[in-house]
């Protein structure tokens, strides 16, 4: 295969289980049967095509995606995908999503699943802070909760909560008070329980890279954060409690990255080991010089169509296609 053909649609052709884009605290899931994606009137939808690069962990994927599309249309008749769209949000968005988060805190105390302090809560009129400590530190609660709850007789009301945590957790991050920047970050996920976890090796961790706009990358798939996602938001209690989760497996999953901005990587690394440094990070166990520690994603292909590199143009792509319709693996572009 040598290319990936990101699919959107101006109207519905599968089985929303969730509403689309237009929901910021929960995942939507999907299915669709490959055949319809692929005998679809393209004249309805807005195909993305993704040059796919030339290394062992872009065949390594490619071999995971296709037999996990075999397994779920032997089992299911369908794939079946989970996703989540994050955007740099505004003021508006990020009031009702705190107020939203507060409801939350509220609900899960009253129902006394776990404590969530009331000093995590998020403030519903300031506009000039994005509340990183309590971001962090609500993060964590999902991360250690959902692992330690799985086997509570509510979880899957439960589940619902502590997912809306993380996704609003994640839109708040995106919040930048009055710097104008703009972000488009999509998370898309095969159902991957049928086959054999594909651990990552050395030769993979080393394939990582930073992604910019137009990028497609396998998607971090792992509950927690990475060193460089704490070193990103100055999470120092989180490598404290020793719960840094690096990426382990390469599985079915993508992210697509348009934001708009440079990235010099040596002062980015630079600066990434200067702060690791500093706070004596290696005292807690982690080697950060090792291949496993590397900042970014492994990158499997490249946007053709070189006029959507900017956010806006996605985004108003987004606009007049607003359905997500699959994800094609190909010889040719669709």
């Amino acid at each position: 295969m040598k290319y990936l053909n990101l699919i959107y649609s101006k109207s519905k052709v599968g089985d929303y289980k969730e509403a689309h884009n237009n929901h910021y605290d929960s995942t939507s899931e999907y299915r669709v049967i490959k055949k319809a994606s692929l005998t679809m009137d393209k004249s309805d939808c807005k195909v993305l095509h993704y040059k796919l690069r030339s290394n062992s962990t872009v065949e390594k994927w490619i071999n995971l995606f296709t037999k996990t599309e075999e397994a779920l249309e032997n089992k299911f008749g369908a794939k079946v995908w989970r996703y989540n769209y994050y955007s740099t949000p505004s003021w508006e968005i990020i009031h009702s999503s705190r107020v939203k988060m507060n409801s939350i805190i509220d609900t899960v105390n009253e129902k006394g699943w776990f404590e969530i302090p009331n000093r995590l809560k998020l403030s519903e009129d300031d506009t000039t802070v994005k509340e990183m400590d309590k971001l962090n530190e609500l993060h964590f609660i999902f991360e250690t909760q959902s692992i330690e709850k799985e086997n509570h007789p509510e979880f899957e009301e439960m589940f619902y909560y502590l997912e809306a945590i993380n996704n609003l957790v994640h839109l708040c991050e995106k919040y930048t008070p009055d710097n104008g920047f703009i972000s488009e970050f999509h998370s898309y996920r095969l159902q991957d329980d049928l086959l054999d976890l594909v651990p990552m090796e050395t030769e993979d961790y080393n394939a990582m890279d930073f992604y910019i706009a137009g990028t497609a990358m396998i998607d971090f798939g792992t509950v927690g954060k990475d060193l460089g996602a704490c070193y990103e938001t100055n999470d120092l209690e989180l490598v404290k409690r020793k719960e840094i989760k690096q990426q382990e497996y390469a599985r079915p999953y993508l992210s697509f990255d348009w934001t708009d901005y440079p990235r010099d990587r040596e002062a980015e690394y630079n600066a990434y080991y200067s702060w690791c440094d500093s706070n004596e990070v290696e005292k807690y166990g982690y080697n950060v010089r090792e291949p496993k520690y590397n900042l970014g994603r492994v990158i499997i292909g490249d946007l053709v169509e070189k006029e959507t590199f900017k956010t806006s143009d996605i985004q108003n792509i987004l606009i007049n296609y607003p359905y997500f319709v699959d994800i094609v693996l190909s010889e040719e572009p669709l």
